[in-house]
């Protein structure tokens, strides 16, 4: 665990996981659904940095759930 805790929080515990596949599609679907046009600019960003020779991003989402 690294970081810094802000004085007076509460910490909370939790399981993550990083998913791919399915699991990412169903994740990547939310955030479009949430998000649209924003969602739309940041992919058109990140394949404007393909044609310029970027390495893609990888095909992961990383869920949290809280206890």
């Amino acid at each position: 665990m690294g970081g810094t805790v802000t004085e007076g929080s509460t910490a909370v515990s939790g399981t993550a996981e990083v998913v791919d596949g399915d699991a990412y599609r169903e994740v990547r679907t939310a955030i479009r659904r949430k998000y649209g046009i924003q969602y739309v600019g940041t992919w058109l960003a990140s394949a404007v940095g393909r044609l310029l020779g970027r390495k893609p991003n990888g095909d992961c989402a990383v869920i949290v759930t809280l206890d």
